[in-house]
């Protein structure tokens, strides 16, 4: 900055203080870099730190979050009517009729399927080989379905639904009904802001490596990721080293005309 003294005039610290702030007794030690008039380093360094939740590191916003959009899952039996709670990530529940061998002649059996108690319905299949099979009347979609299960869909539920099947008869000396159930990984998004007007460079160790980020800049370090760890560090962003943070200040004084500018 220019202080306004004109040429062949001295320039008193009386000057210098109203232009640049301070206070009396003025003295010289006010204009030190990293003292309150004078910025030091711009951002002060953040060693490299670990986290697996959403928080703030230093001049940075580290945003986590997780849905269960992972590769479905093979079916696996949950078993005999009974009941089964839909999770976050229950993708799809299969109920299957089981039809004995009946040597040629056909054979048919009902489902019925209750939501939190209540029947959404009665659920009919046929085995027309007599042979005996495991048949589906259709499927039941859970949260994490994603458009998963082949139609007809019988339902589509919310975590915290509860499942329950009532059937009749037995399948020789085994009940005649099972149901299976897919399900889906959760996986993990990480996204990294910096909140700081200076552009930061982070360190080679952070998630996403040496990256330099602008103010209010948002990058995605991790997506669908199956961890949700990260790591996040900078080195300091320094100020104007040209001015001490002691002994002898050097100043530049030339003769500028017109309006001093920055």
């Amino acid at each position: 900055m220019g202080v306004d003294g004109g040429a062949g005039n001295a320039i008193s610290l009386s000057e210098i203080q109203s232009f640049y702030g301070g206070s009396n007794p003025i003295s010289l030690s006010e204009y030190y870099r990293n003292g309150s008039l004078v910025p030091g380093d711009q951002v002060t360094a953040q060693s490299d730190t670990n986290g697996t939740t959403s928080q703030t590191i230093g001049q940075f916003s580290v945003a986590v979050s997780s849905a269960f959009n992972g590769s479905l899952s093979s079916a696996s039996n949950v078993g005999t009517p009974g009941s089964v709670t839909v999770a976050a990530n229950t993708a799809v529940i299969t109920p299957i009729n089981l039809h004995e061998d009946k040597d040629g002649g056909s054979s048919s059996r009902t489902v019925t399927i209750l939501v939190n108690g209540s029947s959404i319905g009665s659920f009919t299949t046929e085995d027309t080989t007599g042979n005996g099979a495991g048949l589906a009347p259709g499927r039941i979609r859970g949260p994490a379905a994603l458009g998963a299960g082949s139609a007809p869909i019988l339902a589509t539920l919310s975590a915290g639904d509860v499942v329950s099947f009532s059937h009749s008869g037995n399948y020789g000396s085994a009940p005649g009904f099972l149901s299976q159930i897919q399900t889906r990984p959760e996986t993990f998004d990480v996204s990294f802001t910096n909140n700081n007007a200076t552009t930061i460079t982070l360190s080679s160790g952070s998630t996403g490596g040496a990256q330099s980020y602008t103010q209010s800049q948002s990058r995605q370090v991790k997506d669908d990721s199956s961890t949700a760890n990260y790591t996040l560090g900078y080195a300091a962003v320094l100020g104007n080293t040209n001015v001490p943070a002691s002994g002898t200040i050097n100043m530049d004084v030339f003769n500028a005309p017109g309006t001093a500018t920055p």
